[in-house]
Parts: structure tokens; C-alpha cells; sequence
């Protein structure tokens, strides 16, 4: 309950930061070098976000092949596990079989 209080209280804060940056800025009248700086500034957070998706895609595709990874080593050791255990079920039914024919013999 506390952490949706401080979402909540983070939301209006920052509404209340748009609103006064909006009230301050309105009047204001911008010059050819202010948005020389901000198409400056724009660029340099597209080329930012570029570079770190580009650097996420690498890690998550790295992430997903260790998860493949270890998930095939999973489904591997359970195959080797049942082939394990039919083999021992054979070899026990065989052993079944013998003693009964050995009974039957008998």
C-alpha cells in the first residue's frame, strides 16, 4: 500500500513539474540558437538510444540462448533418465520371465 502512496505521490510531482516548467516557459520566446541546441541535444538522445538498443538486443538474444541452452540440457538429462529406467523395466521383466520359466520347469 505504501509503494502505490509513493507511485501515486511521484506521478503528481511530476505533473506539478510539467505545469511549472509550462508556466515559466510560456512567455518565453525562443531563438534560432535554442533550437539549434535542442535539435542538437535531440540527436544526441536518439543516437544514445540507438547504441543501447542495439547493445539490449545482443543481451537479451544472449540471455535467451543460455535459457535454450539449459532448458535442452534439462529435457536431455530427463531423456537419459527414461532410457535409463526402460532399460532397468526390461531387465526386470526379463528377470520375471526367467524365474517364472524356472518355476514352470521345476
Amino acid at each position: 500500500m505504501i509503494n502505490f502512496i509513493f507511485l501515486l505521490l511521484s506521478f503528481l510531482f511530476l505533473f506539478l513539474a510539467f505545469l511549472y516548467i509550462y508556466l515559466k516557459t510560456r512567455k518565453e520566446k525562443l531563438q534560432r540558437e535554442d533550437f539549434i541546441f535542442w535539435f542538437k541535444f535531440t540527436n544526441k538522445i536518439r543516437f544514445f538510444n540507438s547504441k543501447f538498443l542495439k547493445y539490449s538486443r545482443f543481451l537479451f538474444r544472449g540471455l535467451y540462448l543460455i535459457f535454450f541452452n539449459f532448458y535442452e540440457k534439462v529435457l536431455r538429462r530427463i531423456k537419459i533418465e527414461a532410457l535409463k529406467l526402460e532399460s532397468w523395466a526390461g531387465n526386470k521383466i526379463e528377470k520375471i520371465r526367467k524365474t517364472k520359466e524356472e518355476k514352470q520347469n521345476l
